[in-house]
């Protein structure tokens, strides 16, 4: 279900690249976000201090933290990037 949302994510981020006022993009890349958040706190991941690598029928995604954030409720996501 992760590389799923993240799989989401990369096409409607890679959508608004195209075309920043694409308000559909936002929506899904925001809903996917979310989910992939829901998930690894759910499974009590912890992408906070080692990579986490995703594999699935979606393609291989690596979850790199880029900064940790004083405050966890303000977490950001910085964009996706796939890996062959």
């Amino acid at each position: 279900m992760l590389d799923e949302y993240l799989s989401a994510a990369k096409t409607a981020e890679d959508q608004i690249h195209r075309d920043p006022r694409n308000a559909a993009a936002k929506r899904d890349y925001n809903f996917a976000v979310g989910r992939i958040f829901e998930i690894i706190r759910g499974a009590k991941l912890d992408p906070w201090t080692k990579p986490l690598e995703v594999s699935g029928e979606y393609g291989r995604f690596i979850f790199i933290l880029i900064h940790k954030p004083d405050d966890v409720a303000a977490e950001t996501f910085r964009g996706l990037r796939a890996t062959a």
